[in-house]
């Protein structure tokens, strides 16, 4: 096996391509299983004989996934919070999705910087590539068995960035310039080296770049790699390229008002066969934030992304230049190893 600066797995880097289609292997989430139309919204208030089903509200219901906002998450709308506080008045008036759609993804990308941290399982992970036409190879199904992590933080737009997959990948993002580290290079080789390989060993590899330096540029691969603000776009274009033209604001979602370690967010649900999307925004209509987006498929996996430190997030230093190994030379060290 041989390894160029050119061969680096995109499925590590479009983790949201996945993402958006996972959440449409769904595709029960947006419709109904024989169809895949959107439900007619009066069909979907009647108890199955013609007459209208009884409104329950949703004051009685705890949204899904409410257990797993934040350690100590507050009461759905209506009841008070463990400090005898309920969610302010003034937010207790949930907007439909489709009316703030717009609004949720220009707010979030308009912010200085974020920190968004992802889990996705194996299986997920495995379903959401299929449902784009990719397949994994034995050595991305292996490494990815256990779940995917991955996390990006710092400028919203690329400029001073980190991007890391745990166990895997590490990269630091200053505009078009791209570096990734030794220990991710060699972590990347070894979880693409076949069984019984005759390749040069990973230490072998670790080796001979460390004796050059601690960060490689591989800026020939910048649009490969999702900055935060590509990380939110790509999962509402993936919703839709998965959804087969589905836009996310025609998804029928039901609205809540919860409250989540002291501030009040809108938890917007949408469940059908087992499945569960859920998109919690700070309960804000002119700045409403995204706070959470978790996905629940009918075999129990888990999705699950967070996003905090908003205009917080810390940029990254850039590598000095004595640290870097050069494209070229990067290329030249690999080669060297055949």
């Amino acid at each position: 096996m041989t390894l160029t600066s050119t061969e680096h797995p995109n499925w590590i880097w479009k983790t949201t391509g996945a993402l958006g289609v996972a959440a449409l292997a769904l595709t029960a989430c947006a419709g109904d299983d024989q169809s895949g139309e959107l439900p007619d919204a009066e069909q979907d208030q009647s108890n199955g004989d013609g007459e209208d089903a009884p409104d329950t509200g949703t004051e009685d219901t705890d949204p899904y996934g409410a257990e797993q906002q934040g350690d100590t998450p507050g009461e759905i709308a209506g009841e008070d919070t463990e400090d005898g506080e309920g969610p302010d008045e003034d937010t207790t008036d949930v907007p439909e999705f489709s009316e703030i759609e717009e609004d949720i993804w220009e707010s979030s990308t308009d912010q200085d910087s974020v920190t968004i941290e992802m889990e996705m399982t194996g299986d997920a992970l495995e379903q959401g590539a299929d449902a784009i036409g990719q397949e994994l190879s034995e050595a991305e199904s292996e490494f990815a068995s256990d779940g995917i992590r991955v996390t990006l933080s710092g400028d919203m737009g690329g400029d001073g960035y980190s991007h890391t997959t745990e166990g895997l990948g590490e990269y630091l993002g200053f505009g078009d310039t791209i570096y990734q580290s030794v220990d991710s290079i060699v972590q990347e080789y070894e979880a693409q080296m076949p069984e019984g390989s005759d390749a040069p060993s990973g230490e072998e590899l670790r080796e001979a770049l460390e004796a050059e330096g601690e960060w490689a540029d591989i800026s020939s691969l910048a649009s490969q790699l999702e900055t935060p603000e590509d990380f939110i776009n790509n999962f509402r274009e993936g919703f839709a390229e998965g959804s087969g033209g589905t836009e996310i604001s025609e998804v029928p979602f039901e609205g809540a008002v919860d409250t989540v370690d002291g501030e009040n967010v809108w938890v917007y649900t949408a469940e059908t066969n087992g499945s569960s999307l859920e998109i919690v925004v700070l309960a804000d209509e002119g700045e409403p934030l995204l706070q959470q987006i978790i996905i629940l498929d009918e075999n129990e996996d888990e999705t699950r992304v967070d996003f905090s430190e908003y205009n917080e997030a810390e940029e990254p230093e850039e590598p000095e230049d004595d640290v870097v190994i050069p494209e070229e030379e990067l290329d030249a060290i690999i080669g060297g190893l055949r």
